[in-house]
């Protein structure tokens, strides 16, 4: 297969008119430079793409918005059928939110019909569901543009990469310097955001310091020959790479999960109102619709961030599902930490995860509760043969730069020679399709 080229990213990126095809086309060459580029530097370690092949898939679920709706709705409908004694504490706030809300959306209902007749609610127009396809579309819309200017950076600069030093066999560190100058120099910041007629718009404010420092370690690890050196720099170039695309996407990731639920119920209702109701009785339907929708907003509200956490804080691997909001547990039938990375030397490394509370100083502000669960759990890894988790890496806030780096160092680290991540993305069909530039004929597993 033809090695990737910045060529070939730019085209895809531009792809503006084919959100989805784009999405399917990004997780694939992901794959595909990850594939080109452990050619370079081995397959013992896996390096980013391979790692952003599988989160590109992720958020493919939400660019699509046909899978997510039918997972939300999926979601109620299990709370609503168990008995009160099956559900689980999430599922038992979606309850009692779903609860009141009904009973306050017959209260609004009588208050309605109380101003005339036809002043009443279409079904389901104050429930969630209503709304649903207006919050996935928002929610969509800031997952979409975070997925092509991370694609159009970092994809670009892997695919210069390979082409660049591609057939060395040599270190040229004047060559590795001209290369690194195509970088801004300046710290990472978040994107600027502006809401458009036509979407997101974005404005990338910082430089690439971070990313060129990635770029290098890459270099660094071509032409390093001891195999514990060679993982803690691509360890520490993988590390970087995420945190200069991390803090990039803080403002995508914020706007995903601060969608404005209520603004989307009020409109939905009012545009109902106003295509059944004169003039004369508008007015008045509109005050009391203002005064009784809020305390069923607040219900939505709570709903939808059960939810949203729910589904966005949830990644597919080959070999299992990580949850974000979870301490992170080894790949299956192997170690928390693969054996080259079990000891930290490198300096720089060490900083950098130390930073965010991802190396040793992590253990030093688990609170007592989390250092008890850890020692049993080394115990039970010991005596039973269970899985071992990295206690305290969990990210309960995803908004938070910070979790999210603990939770990524972490997980980059403890997968880094878990081959599994190198699977294709997409079966051989489907595969065959993306490559033709055209939406598979079967859509499921994407």
């Amino acid at each position: 297969m033809p090695r990737i080229t910045p060529d070939d990213v730019r085209a895809i990126a531009d792809m503006d008119d084919q959100p989805v095809l784009r999405n399917l086309l990004i997780t694939q060459t992901y794959a595909d430079i990850s594939s080109q580029l452990s050619e370079l530097v081995g397959r013992r370690n896996l390096n980013w793409c391979a790692y952003a092949t599988w989160a590109s898939k992720t958020a493919g679920t939400f660019i699509r918005e046909d899978e997510v709706p039918k997972a939300l709705r999926n979601l109620i409908e299990r709370a609503e059928h168990k008995h009160s004694y099956q559900r689980n504490p999430r599922e038992r706030a979606i309850h009692e939110c779903r609860t009141n809300l009904m009973d306050r959306k017959a209260e609004l209902q009588r208050a309605l019909c109380s101003v005339h007749p036809e002043a009443k609610l279409e079904e389901d127009h104050a429930g969630f569901l209503g709304a649903a396809d207006d919050v996935v579309h928002e929610i969509a819309a800031y997952i979409r543009t975070g997925n092509k200017i991370v694609f159009a950076e970092l994809g670009g600069a892997f695919a210069g990469f390979l082409q660049t030093f591609g057939e060395d066999t040599s270190r040229d560190d004047g060559k590795l310097q001209r290369f690194l100058e195509r970088f801004d120099p300046g710290p990472t910041l978040p994107d600027e955001v502006r809401r458009t007629p036509g979407g997101l718009e974005s404005v990338q404010r910082g430089g690439q310091s971070l990313l060129r420092e990635s770029m290098a370690h890459y270099y660094d690890a071509l032409f390093e020959s001891d195999p514990n050196r060679k993982a803690e720099l691509l360890l520490l170039a993988n590390a970087q790479g995420g945190l200069h695309e991390q803090t990039r996407l803080q403002t995508y990731i914020q706007g995903s999960l601060d969608i404005p639920v209520k603004e989307f119920v009020y409109d939905t209702n009012h545009r109902s109102l106003a295509q059944r109701l004169d003039e004369r009785v508008l007015g008045r339907a509109h005050v009391v619709l203002d005064r009784l929708l809020s305390p069923i907003t607040d219900d939505l509200l709570n709903i939808a961030r059960e939810l949203s956490t729910e589904l966005l804080m949830t990644m597919p691997l080959p070999n299992g599902t990580l949850r974000l909001g979870e301490d992170i547990p080894a790949a299956p039938g192997q170690m928390l930490w693969p054996r080259d990375l079990e000891k930290l030397e490198n300096d720089e490394l060490i900083a950098v995860m130390r930073q965010y509370g991802a190396y040793d100083a992590r253990e030093t502000r688990l609170g007592t509760r989390d250092r008890v669960e850890g020692w049993l759990n080394r115990a039970l890894v010991w005596l039973a043969d269970a899985t071992p988790v990295a206690q305290g890496t969990a990210a309960k806030d995803w908004a938070q730069l910070s979790q999210r780096m603990r939770f990524i160092f972490e997980y980059f680290r403890s997968r880094q020679q878990d081959a599994a991540l190198f699977a294709a993305p997409f079966s051989a069909q489907q595969e065959a399709s993306i490559r033709d530039q055209r939406l598979p004929e079967v859509m499921s597993g994407l």
